[in-house]
């Protein structure tokens, strides 16, 4: 068992927002998240992900840092999330 039952309930039914350009790199850890009931959308770019934000809350929002030619994009999206007001 990777957690204590009281840590799986926290867990349970929480939604993650994954924000990564080669998604299928992440497909062996979605896959063991979804286990837990972890509700997990995946997007591939900053205005995806915005998108998605604003059409509903997420727990806990993970970006890959460097997507594609921007080494940068995930500091931009968390500078655009927090000028949103944006508190997940």
């Amino acid at each position: 068992r990777a957690f204590s039952p009281k840590t799986l309930d926290r867990l349970t039914g929480k939604s993650i927002l994954w924000v990564d350009d080669n998604p299928i790199n992440n497909e062996l850890a979605v896959r063991a998240l979804k286990k837990f009931s972890l509700d997990i959308e995946q997007v591939t770019d900053t205005a995806e992900a915005i998108t998605a934000v604003e059409r509903r809350p997420f727990d806990l929002v993970i970006s890959d840092m460097a997507r594609g030619q921007n080494v940068g994009a995930g500091y931009e999206l968390l500078s655009m999330l927090r000028q949103r007001g944006y508190r997940g």
